[in-house]
């Protein structure tokens, strides 16, 4: 049986120390991949100076885009699954860049998958166990309890195996089946931020169950380990995108859950607003933000999922069909690009199997901005 291809999909943006951890930390696992997309939202801190200092680039397996525009993480995550699929795979492990991965964690994921899941349409996806770097919970997932036709929830079916039914996860060491790619298409690139993987993973988990493997753990190095709020944030640069977390909250709750649990997000999102309106001294930006926020989360409706390019993985190894728009100002003219950019521009054309929705095409840009979730 010919081994599993699996791709890695890292975002990233302004964080190159860390960055050089998660790729280091990706390149030792003890189950190897077969190739990192790498998306760099234009990075203005030197990070493919750094990244070609450090060794990490070129490369023949980590495929390095870096962007001239900035539309969000979101869309950053769409187009690395999109180069991913495009490339062939049969898995996709998705992170940000401020993820270090422990040195077997892929290969407990993988594990769980082929042993408990041969046919990968049975599983939507399984996800790492997060912690902080002191060892505190982060990026906890939402247990399911919905009933079975038992009546009874079966969240705890797989716990001799380690493995908790979840319903939703945030892409912090997340692996996908291709196949889940295939039938339910990229993430929306409509959220921006902070909401675009729960809703991306509670739509599979309509549909297919999902576990947290329990052997399998990442360390997410984020500057908090805290939830976004209104409440908390201070940095003067972050304050705007508040906006888009209360607007994509109150949205999946919508989307997703009952009515007492979209209650809920109201009462927490009419206190962020007495907060900000009330709080001394008083920071316009933060009103601004939160008070659009909020009243947008009654009218978003992002477009459907886009379908993706579907390639036979055992025959495709480059990561795009075609060569995107690439920002490669930073290098100077007598150098060589990277080696993943030589192997795009003579690829025959892709086409889209048969049956699903259509050919969205390649990404032009792939914009990422700093995300904390």
């Amino acid at each position: 049986m010919q081994p599993s291809k699996i791709l890695a999909v890292v975002v990233t943006w302004n964080r190159k120390v860390l960055l050089e951890r998660c790729l280091r930390a990706i390149n030792s696992q003890t189950r190897a991949v077969d190739g990192i997309i790498l998306i760099d939202n234009g990075s203005t801190d030197g990070t493919p100076e750094f990244l070609e200092a450090a060794g990490l680039i070129p490369s023949p397996t980590v495929f390095y885009l870096r962007s001239k525009t900035n539309d969000g993480p979101a869309a950053g995550f769409a187009a690395g699954c999109d180069a991913a699929m495009k490339a062939g795979c049969d898995f996709i492990w998705i992170m940000d860049d401020d993820v270090i991965p422990d040195p077997d964690a892929l290969e407990h994921l993988v594990t769980a998958c082929e042993e408990n899941f041969p046919d990968h349409r049975s599983v939507g996806f399984l996800a790492s166990v997060v912690v902080a770097p002191d060892g505190n919970p982060m990026n906890v997932p939402e247990v399911d309890f919905r009933p079975l036709s038992t009546g009874y929830p079966g969240w705890n079916q797989f716990l001799n195996k380690g493995m908790v039914k979840i319903r939703q996860a945030t892409f912090v060491s997340v692996l996908f089946p291709a196949t889940t790619l295939q039938d339910f298409g990229l993430p929306k690139k409509e959220f921006y931020m902070w909401g675009e993987d729960s809703d991306y993973t509670l739509a599979v988990s309509l549909d297919r169950p999902c576990y947290q493997v329990g052997h399998s753990r990442a360390t997410h190095c984020r500057a908090s380990s805290a939830a976004p709020s209104a409440h908390r944030e201070s940095n003067p640069a972050r304050i705007p995108l508040l906006y888009y977390f209360y607007r994509n909250q109150i949205y999946l709750r919508r989307r997703y859950y009952r009515r007492r649990q979209l209650m809920n997000q109201l009462m927490a999102s009419a206190k962020a607003v007495w907060f900000v309106l009330t709080s001394r001294p008083f920071i316009a930006s933060r009103a601004r933000a939160v008070i659009g926020g909020v009243i947008a989360g009654f009218f978003f409706d992002p477009e459907p999922n886009s379908a993706v390019h579907v390639v036979s993985a055992a025959k495709i190894t480059d990561p795009l069909g075609v060569e995107p728009e690439v920002d490669t100002s930073w290098r100077a003219t007598d150098k060589q690009p990277f080696a993943a950019n030589q192997v795009w521009r003579d690829q025959p054309e892709r086409r889209i199997r048969p049956g699903l929705h259509k050919d969205v095409g390649a990404s032009a840009s792939i914009p990422i901005v700093p995300r904390e979730s």
